[in-house]
């Protein structure tokens, strides 16, 4: 950051951290403050096609011209310091904002808090999203250190939202925040499936938005409860209007993509999601509509495969494990012994096909009519690119 100027101390920032729901939440921040008219970035990972999709301005992705004069004038000083891909597209997505003169920057954790390199900002509001058993490995083993390390985010006087709704993490976080201005969402406002009630202006919000599932109304939620603590900071008139719209357009104003996303191919209809832990997975398998004739899944080897599986025979009768042509994704061999394990039922069909080419080659064949891929953005990402679907959303800038 000092190499580069300090980009991230010349805007303003709203940073979110959590193990669910933070993707979904900032794009509805970014999307409500654009419709105020508010030059906004948007940073988000991962990417599900193409890198330009994790740094947007409004709506539009990075440029890969600025990609490629970014890397080419810093990539002396890289070699030299040696740093992560992460901690490189951190500094680029910051020299980016600055050097574009954004109002505000909404800005997504990588993983964790505390020592995530998006850390370096001074945000004037930090967002906790809901919390999960997820990368355990670097980030603990129960919600309470989890959570330690997503609180992490919060700096000397910056507002707090908490969005997490585990009743046991409630007297942590006043314990570890008392510093702070918090607002607990569940204390700050009312929803159902078409509104929201913020208590904070006696405004109700009529709630109508393309994303799909009882988790983003929340998401919303949390969105409309932040959006109003910074226009409240920042003297801006929260108008009505304008956050019915943002909530209305959040795909089209930032990008987001692939939670229970539902793409025509052939006489198929395919829902896509990047659900990859098992509290995500156990989301969207319960706000499913219509249950699944075929669910394929592939899921990362580091991830909590086995309990995302336990959830998955239990909601669905009938599975392929495939494989992904990335090092971390965990053998579909794998996942068909834990599932052979666990189903009791003889009506359950389960299977291994081994890549995603055969796999397609499988569906053209049968006559299931909803499929469900769900496991990983590398699986959401290798569908797309094998069944060539249309994704025009989160490719803006770029063809697949």
């Amino acid at each position: 950051m000092r190499h580069i100027g300090n980009p991230h101390k010349k805007f303003k920032s709203i940073h979110i951290a959590g193990t669910n729901g933070k993707g979904a939440t900032a794009s509805y921040i970014s999307s409500i403050l654009i419709e105020h008219g508010l030059k906004t970035g948007l940073y988000t990972s991962p990417h599900i096609i193409k890198f330009n999709e994790r740094i947007r301005i409004n709506k539009l992705n990075i440029s890969d011209s600025y990609v490629m004069k970014f890397i080419d004038e810093n990539y002396e000083f890289i070699k030299r310091l040696k740093p992560s891909f992460f901690e490189v597209t951190t500094a680029m997505a910051f020299k980016y904002f600055a050097d574009n003169k954004i109002d505000v920057a909404v800005v997504e954790t990588g993983m964790g808090g505390r020592l995530d390199s998006t850390n370096v900002l001074k945000s004037h509001i930090a967002v906790i999203t809901q919390i999960g058993l997820d990368h355990k490995k670097y980030l603990g083993n129960t919600l309470r250190e989890i959570a330690q390390e997503k609180i992490g985010i919060i700096k000397k006087n910056s507002l707090v939202v908490i969005s997490d709704s585990n009743s046991s993490l409630k007297k942590f976080f006043r314990m570890r925040i008392s510093h702070n201005k918090t607002y607990f969402l569940d204390n700050e406002l009312e929803y159902n499936y078409d509104k929201i009630i913020l208590y904070k202006n006696n405004t109700t919000y009529e709630y109508h938005s393309p994303l799909e599932g009882e988790f983003q109304i929340r998401n919303a939620a949390c969105a409309i409860l932040t959006c109003s603590l910074f226009a409240e900071k920042n003297k801006i008139i929260l108008k009505k209007k304008a956050v019915e719209k943002g909530i209305r357009k959040v795909k089209s104003n930032s990008g987001y993509f692939g939670r229970l996303e539902k793409l025509k191919w052939r006489d198929k209809n395919f829902i896509l999601d990047v659900s990859h832990n098992p509290q995500a997975i156990k989301a969207t398998l319960e706000s499913l509509k219509v249950k699944p004739d075929l669910t394929v899944f592939a899921m990362m080897k580091d991830k909590d495969f086995r309990t995302s599986v336990r959830y998955l025979t239990e909601r669905t009768d009938n599975i392929i494990f495939t494989g992904l042509s990335y090092h971390r994704s965990v053998s579909p061999e794998k996942l068909f012994s834990v599932a052979k394990k666990i189903i009791l039922n003889p009506d359950k069909q389960i299977r291994i096909i081994s890549g995603l080419h055969d796999v397609k080659k499988y569906i053209s064949n049968s006559e299931y009519s909803n499929i469900l891929f769900i496991g990983s953005f590398f699986l959401v990402s290798e569908v797309i690119k094998t069944f060539k679907l249309s994704a025009k959303l989160i490719t803006r800038n770029g063809k697949i």
